[in-house]
């Protein structure tokens, strides 16, 4: 039996109780919770699910819902686990009476058992029998007493059973030998040990770490579980679990390792965690300031921490740069460090320019070829050789760099491809949707029909531009899979192709980059609406400009190709006598009131038009200016999407010469209305940049 128990996956009932046990142990019991009662659902019966999901509920305090479940599961199965668990309810409820039958109906047919003599001496006490109370109790302790050197022994003969069979590699077989010690002695380390290294010898490191944590829970300051427990939990990447079991064993044993605080910084560096990261390494630098560990984090840290939340200035990168240098000097002896850190290198090559140095690096380059290919591709696109550019381009999809999924059905290609039904996917931002949109004729020519699963912002556009194309609105920002319902068009189709794979189809059969200069066109009410709005606020001899200068990611690497509002006011100065207009999307109230104060100048600013959802009115808004000045953001695709004369600025290459625009594809290859230029990204003064595009302006406007 085949049961759905997750928006994306479909398990056998065994699986899927396995998925909801990994959960509980990693302490996410709502999960876990909502598996199990996924399962009960399905299948009413199953004695072991109404057991977990008894156990959660008396963790919830819900003994009744508990009693019920039990009650059920008795009924199908007459199990000693199970009626010592429904004692061990009723006794929480003050059912004691009752508790105590169920407890007896066990000693009954094993008048030896522990766990149920423990229980009967509790509850005896609870009700006031001392005497009974007292006899089970010390019948249970000379059980327990008996049992327990004869269970050592055989525990023993187990591990050096479980030792033979590790040694032969069969880990699963002595996994099954070994689990059932943890019922007899649930805080035997020699065991534990021994399972957690099994366990991790399968790739099962999340159980693994469950293991190591009940080392630690008997023995706090066994440093080896520590470690054992953080590798763990860095190959599987439950980081919450490591980060939490070395903050327990830090207050434990504040002088721990350099060892465990290495460990601690890579669980708070894969959670992204940088901050805390950083104020360890801060502290372990005070003694420990060259030693080669912590040379290693702190560099690859600091980078990380730099692409993915600080601002790209010069400072910082230069500051990253001499870090990984250091770093890469006091590691010279181990491989898998210097690759790490030249990735770091080359990335930050390519973050500040310098594309010459990247590309001279590509031999230290080691890891993931595909990553290592799909970031060349940046490199290959400024020198314009195509052949490798778009070869590198489509590594990005195995990289997934482009997308996070892939479908199974074969994808399309017009030179084993005729006449098919095909299914074109979004990728990456919206704004590289509108990019690779100019292309879509190129498909619908050589096919019999096309469906486009879109960002839904889009459809309106897609729809006039494209009528004979089936358009399937997705939700941005979400995995592909939540989708899925509007997806069953996936059963229909013979062929599928990411929406940046075209490009390269057209480049082999065109020596050509793109199919439409511009594509989006609209109502003509609608048009005439925005234009009567945008007339309003100029003269007939003023100049109409857009203005955006920013994305509405403002944190990351993205900052590299932003002005400052100091630098915009300069543009503005250029332009004394035109009318500005914003199509900054997001919150930039502040902004334009400061770009004011900077100015002298208004922006004007429709508060009934949506710039982040509403494409299809700024296009029309966009259609009624006289050019657009933009960031290299999804407002410059839709720009050039509408034919509105553009200028872009965004940072490239170090040696790149902004006093022109550039040619992006090659000499006559560009779009007439797409003026794109580049500067290097580590320059610090952008005046000299915004004088280049205001003279262009005012080139081409005669001004």
């Amino acid at each position: 039996m085949k049961i759905d128990v997750t928006p994306t996956a479909t398990l056998t009932l065994q699986e899927a109780f396995q998925l909801g046990v990994t959960r509980y142990k990693e302490g996410n019991k709502k999960q876990a919770r909502y598996i199990f009662e996924s399962l009960l659902a399905r299948a009413p019966e199953a004695i072991d699910v109404l057991q977990v999901l008894a156990v959660l509920d008396v963790e919830d305090k819900k003994y009744l819902e508990a009693e019920k479940k039990l009650r059920l599961a008795l009924s199908h199965c007459n199990d000693t686990a199970i009626t010592l668990d429904l004692a061990h309810c009723l006794k929480l409820q003050g059912k004691n009476s009752e508790a105590i039958q169920w407890v007896d109906e066990i000693l009954n047919l094993h008048p030896l058992h522990s766990g149920a003599l423990e229980l009967r001496s509790a509850i005896s006490q609870a009700m006031g029998q001392r005497s009974d109370s007292k006899k089970a109790g010390n019948i249970a302790n000379t059980v327990q007493a008996a049992k327990s050197g004869h269970i050592q022994s055989e525990i023993q003969k187990t591990l050096e059973t479980a030792g033979q069979l590790m040694a032969s590699n069969n880990y699963a077989l002595a996994e099954q030998l070994l689990k059932p010690l943890t019922l007899v002695d649930k805080t035997n380390i020699a065991v534990l040990s021994t399972l957690a290294k099994v366990c991790s010898s399968q790739d099962k490191h999340t159980e693994a770490s469950h293991y190591y944590q009940q080392i630690l829970d008997t023995e706090s300051s066994a440093e080896f579980a520590i470690l054992e427990l953080a590798r763990s939990c860095i190959k599987a990447k439950t980081y919450d679990i490591g980060i939490k079991a070395c903050q327990t064993f830090n207050k434990h044993n504040p002088t721990m390792s350099l060892s465990v605080h290495i460990h601690w910084i890579e669980l708070l560096y894969g959670k992204k965690l940088y901050d805390k990261a950083i104020d360890i390494i801060n502290r372990i630098k005070v003694k420990n300031a060259n030693h080669p560990d912590v040379l290693w984090v702190d560099a690859v840290v600091n980078f990380y921490y730099l692409k993915d939340v600080k601002s790209y200035t010069v400072k910082d990168m230069t500051s990253s740069e001499k870090k990984i240098l250091k770093a890469i000097n006091g590691n010279k002896s181990n491989i898998n460090r210097l690759n790490e850190l030249n990735a770091c290198l080359y990335l930050l090559n390519i973050f500040m320019g310098r594309f010459n140095e990247a590309e001279n690096m590509l031999h230290t380059v080691h890891g993931d070829k595909s990553s290592i290919l799909w970031n060349i591709s940046p490199i290959k696109r400024a020198s314009h050789n195509w052949g490798e550019y778009y070869q590198y381009y489509e590594e990005g999809i195995p990289a997934n760099a482009r997308m996070t999924f892939s479908l199974d059905n074969k994808k399309w290609d017009p030179r084993t491809s005729d006449n098919e039904d095909v299914l074109i996917v979004r990728e990456q931002g919206v704004g590289d949707e509108l990019f690779f949109y100019h292309n879509l004729d190129y498909v619908i020519k050589r096919s019999n029909k096309v469906y486009l699963a879109c960002d839904r912002r889009l459809v309106p556009i897609l729809e006039i531009a494209y009528p004979e194309v089936e358009c399937i609105p997705l939700i941005p920002n979400t995995e592909f899979i939540h989708n899925r319902d509007k997806l069953d068009i996936l059963n229909k189709v013979d062929s599928w192709i990411p929406a940046g794979s075209i490009e390269q189809h057209i480049y082999r059969e065109y020596d050509a980059h793109w199919i439409r200069e511009s594509y989006v066109k609209t109502p003509p009410e609608q048009q005439s609406y925005w234009e009567n709005k945008v007339k309003q606020y100029a003269q007939p001899d003023q100049l109409k400009i857009g203005l955006s200068w920013r994305s509405g990611l403002k944190t990351n690497v993205r900052n590299l190709h932003y002005l400052s509002l100091d630098e915009v006011a300069h543009f503005m100065k250029q332009f004394p006598n035109a009318t500005f207009y914003n199509l900054q999307y997001g919150e930039c109230a502040k902004e334009i009131k400061k770009l004011k104060k900077l100015t002298g100048m208004d922006i004007v600013n429709f508060d009934d038009l949506d710039l982040k959802d509403d494409f299809l009115s700024t296009a029309a808004v966009m259609n009624s200016l006289d050019t657009v000045f933009t960031v290299g953001s999804a407002v410059y695709r839709l720009a050039v999407a509408t034919g509105v004369q553009s200028y872009i600025f965004f940072a490239r290459k170090s040696d790149d010469d902004f006093s022109q625009p550039i040619t992006f594809f090659g000499e006559d290859k560009d779009k007439k209305h797409e003026n794109l230029f580049a500067y290097p990204p580590l320059i610090e003064n952008k005046y000299p940049l915004v004088e280049s595009i205001a003279s262009k302006i005012k080139k081409d406007f005669n001004i």
